[in-house]
């Protein structure tokens, strides 16, 4: 009967090595294909609004057009509006696309990390305990998203003090999706607002802009918020 070949203890150790390794070029990959399209795209999204905005003010034709509407938007503001409504879709629904895309690259992430504590847990090492410890030290002790087990492990590993003092370190921030989260809401309000803005000049008569405008600041802020908020629920 054939046998199986246990690995020696060094195998074992390369192996969980060579794991590790490829976990880490993992979150790597994921974070730097994302990142670069994304911020493609924002740099992209951003200098076309500006254009955009900007070409209303430069055209005092157009600018005349969409103070003049007492009568009704001309055929020229209304191609302008619809035009402008179609970009502002377009881009929000690629904010939207890449907002899920960064929810899938941040769980991929977190099985990789989560491995990587395995294997740092089996040999001894402590490059992302220490991050993962600091980042849930609530000034007393761990939450509950560490297990007691680890728990007690790190607290060996280190004391109290040192938890809190790179908690409290002014440096630190912790880790979170927050970031992109305002700087895609930023970009939607924008796009919102403009888009809403347009056609709330154009359809609505000199003595009720104000109204109209207010009426599309708080529909921005909604689509914004809407956008956001249900691009990062669970599918």
């Amino acid at each position: 009967m054939n046998t199986v070949n246990q690995p020696t203890p060094e195998q074992r150790q390369a192996c969980l090595l060579a794991e590790y390794q490829a976990c880490q070029n993992n979150t790597i990959s994921h974070a730097s294909s994302y990142w670069t399209l994304a911020g493609i795209f924002i740099g992209i999204s951003t200098a076309l609004l500006a254009v955009v905005v900007g070409g209303v003010f430069a055209n005092e034709r157009l600018f005349n057009l969409l103070l003049e509407t007492s009568n009704g938007a001309s055929r020229e503001v209304l191609v302008f509006a619809v035009a402008v409504t179609v970009f502002g879709i377009a881009i929000i629904s690629i904010l939207w696309l890449l907002r899920r895309w960064l929810r899938r690259v941040n769980f991929l992430q977190q099985i990789d990390w989560e491995r990587m504590r395995e294997i740092e847990r089996d040999l001894g090492m402590w490059a992302h305990w220490r991050v993962h410890g600091i980042d849930h030290w609530t000034g007393k002790d761990f939450d509950d998203e560490i297990f007691n087990a680890d728990q007690t492990r790190l607290l060996a590993y280190q004391s109290e003090s040192f938890w809190q003092r790179w908690r409290d370190d002014r440096r630190y921030e912790r880790r979170g999706p927050w970031t992109y989260d305002w700087i895609t809401f930023a970009l939607i309000f924008l796009w919102a607002f403009f888009v809403l803005e347009i056609w709330a000049v154009a359809l609505t008569k000199p003595s009720y802009v104000t109204v109209g405008l207010a009426i599309a600041l708080i529909l921005a802020v909604l689509v914004a918020w809407l956008t956001t908020h249900f691009s990062s629920r669970d599918s």
